[in-house]
C-alpha cells in the first residue's frame, strides 16, 4: 500500500484535528477536480437536453401519427358507407337481372312450342 501525503490526506479528509482524534467527514477538492466535475455535470446535462428534444421529436410523431390515424378512419367509415351502398345496388341489380332471364327462357319455350305445333298440327 502507498502512503499518502499530508495535502492528499487532508483532501480527502484524513487529517486529525486538534487534540481529537475524529477526521474530518467532508471532502475538499482542488480546482481542477472542480473543474472536472462541472464537466462531467454538464455533459450530463447535454445529453439530458438531448433525451429531452428527442422526447418532444417523438411525441410530436405520435400527435402527428394520430391525426393522420383519425384522418383514415374517417376514410375507412366513408369507403364503408358507399361499400353498403354499393351493395344494395347490386342486390337491386341481381333481381333484375334474374327477372329478366325468367321472362327470357319463358319467351323461348313459348315461341319454341308455338313453332313446334305449327308444324306437327300441319
Amino acid at each position: 500500500m502507498t502512503t499518502l501525503d499530508r495535502r492528499q490526506k487532508q483532501d480527502i479528509g484524513l487529517v486529525k484535528h486538534g487534540n481529537y482524534n475524529k477526521y474530518n467527514i467532508g471532502i475538499t477538492m482542488s480546482p481542477e477536480s472542480d473543474n472536472l466535475r462541472l464537466d462531467r455535470i454538464e455533459e450530463k446535462l447535454d445529453k439530458l437536453t438531448e433525451a429531452m428534444v428527442a422526447m418532444a421529436r417523438a411525441e410530436e410523431k405520435i400527435v402527428n401519427l394520430q391525426g393522420d390515424h383519425e384522418k383514415m378512419y374517417e376514410r375507412i367509415n366513408r369507403l364503408s358507407m358507399k361499400l353498403d351502398d354499393i351493395e344494395k345496388k347490386v342486390d337491386s341489380n341481381h333481381r333484375t337481372v334474374t327477372m329478366i332471364n325468367k321472362l327470357f327462357w319463358f319467351t323461348l319455350i313459348a315461341v319454341a312450342g308455338s313453332v313446334i305445333t305449327q308444324f306437327v298440327g300441319m
